[in-house]
């Protein structure tokens, strides 16, 4: 027996709204838009999908495209000029985006079975992207304050990623390319900016930015980690502080601290079980 649950409009001002179901079962459609010049293209491929867009504001934009068996995307937006995006390939994905702000582009990319992400969008005039495609990942972002981007890709299973900025201009980008790698991100003031990758297996990333100007990585020169089983700790508390860092091998461990103003640390680490501590400031 075929079941297609359709809830539309549950709010007045409902246009724009183009919904393609191909024929399959148990799928489940939630729509509610308020305001005006809004719009909603959703697709649902399959069985067992489910699909929410909830839109509070004006000119604001969602795309919804599930392909396969029980998966879950819900798109979430209170404010004006939005775009938000969740598109999955596979089973039993889940895609949670909730932007209110103004003027947010944010998008969830799902390839795969399994896999998690979350964004939670506070920040007018910012960027967000989640790319997966594996299975079992899990990857969230949070951003609070004005114009930041942040951009998680993972490629691989079971990795782990998180990003969370507080502030104006701030950036952060990990690719993670394996299985079973973490990574993350707290950066909190002004214009700070991580940029990472990891290749291999079974490493761990951790990076605190508190302050303002600090650069932990950058598209020239990213924090990199490549083998098996390294361990990075990164904090920097202050302003105008630098860290660039590689770990070529594995089973290698670095902790680097820094505090003040101005400071500056180059780390490379080649081959294995290699082992590093570094300290600035009070």
């Amino acid at each position: 027996m075929k079941k297609l649950t359709l809830i539309f409009c549950a709010l007045v001002f409902c246009f724009g709204v183009t919904v393609a179901q191909q024929a399959s079962d148990d799928n489940k459609v939630t729509v509610t838009q308020k305001g005006e010049a809004n719009k909603l293209d959703l697709a649902q491929d399959g069985p067992n999908n489910n699909a929410r867009s909830e839109v509070f504001g004006d000119g604001n934009q969602a795309i919804l495209k599930q392909h396969g068996d029980g998966n879950m995307a819900d798109s979430q937006i209170k404010g004006d000029g939005n775009r938000s995006t969740i598109d999955q390939n596979g089973d039993k994905n889940t895609g949670l985006q909730m932007i209110q702000a103004d003027n947010v582009q944010a998008m969830i990319l799902q390839d795969g079975n399994n896999n998690t992400g979350n964004q939670i969008l506070n920040a007018s005039n910012s960027f967000a992207k989640i790319k997966q495609q594996g299975d079992g990942n899990l990857a969230i972002q949070r951003q609070d304050g004005f114009q930041n981007r942040s951009v998680l890709w993972q490629k691989g299973n079971d990795n782990v990623a998180n990003s969370t900025q507080n502030g104006e201009n701030n950036r952060v980008q990990i690719d993670q390319h394996g299985d079973n790698n973490a990574a993350n991100f707290q950066q909190m003031g002004d214009s700070n900016t991580s940029i990472a990758a990891q290749v291999g297996n079974n490493n761990n990333l951790n990076v605190v930015q508190d302050g303002n100007n600090n650069v932990a990585g950058n598209a020239d020169s990213k924090i990199r980690q490549q083998g098996n089983d390294n361990q990075l700790g990164v904090l920097q508390q202050g302003n105008g502080n630098s860290f660039f860092g590689r770990q070529m091998g594995d089973s290698n461990m670095s902790d680097v601290i820094t505090k003040g103003n101005g400071n500056a640390v180059g780390l490379t680490q080649m081959g294995n079980n290699n082992m590093a501590t570094i300290k600035q400031g009070d």
